[in-house]
């Protein structure tokens, strides 16, 4: 897999993770996420400063031009490290407990009557697509006895 296929999978991702509070005691996605759009909002921002800083206060400077340009691709990579972590994340195979827990709330969903595909070997990314799901047809109890 490719970074740039990592990156995209990474936004697939989290959009379709569910940001329940009740997520955030099981998994770390809710704080990357979290953190990720942050960054996606914050860092271009501060690439920018960063170079019009140096060039308002240190204009001639040929290091400080270095470190202005380093500070900004620092900043604009922040955001591109939670995409590659959420990427990788959505690939990854559940534990056994989670997908023991998948298979239930599969189960659930199906005596609701929803179609779902048969998977031996549930990712994250299926566990995301299985939340919505769930929290379309299931009651709200369901988060409680999560």
């Amino acid at each position: 897999m490719t970074l740039f296929n990592t990156l995209q999978n990474g936004q697939t991702y989290q959009k379709t993770w569910f940001p329940h509070p009740k997520l955030n005691q099981i998994f770390p996605e809710n704080r990357v996420i979290k953190t990720t759009k942050f960054a996606q909002t914050l860092m271009p921002f501060i690439a920018v400063f960063a170079i019009v800083w140096q060039q308002f206060f240190v204009p001639h400077s040929q290091v400080a031009l270095a470190a202005a340009i380093l500070t900004a691709l620092f900043a604009l990579c922040i955001p591109l490290q939670g995409l590659y972590w959420l990427g990788k994340r959505a690939q990854t195979t559940l534990p056994k407990q989670t997908a023991v827990k998948f298979q239930q709330i599969s189960m659930q969903l199906r005596q609701q009557g929803v179609a779902l595909p048969q998977m031996d070997k549930p990712t994250y990314q299926d566990l995301a697509f299985l939340l919505n799901k769930a929290n379309q047809h299931l009651p709200d109890t369901f988060w409680q006895d999560l």
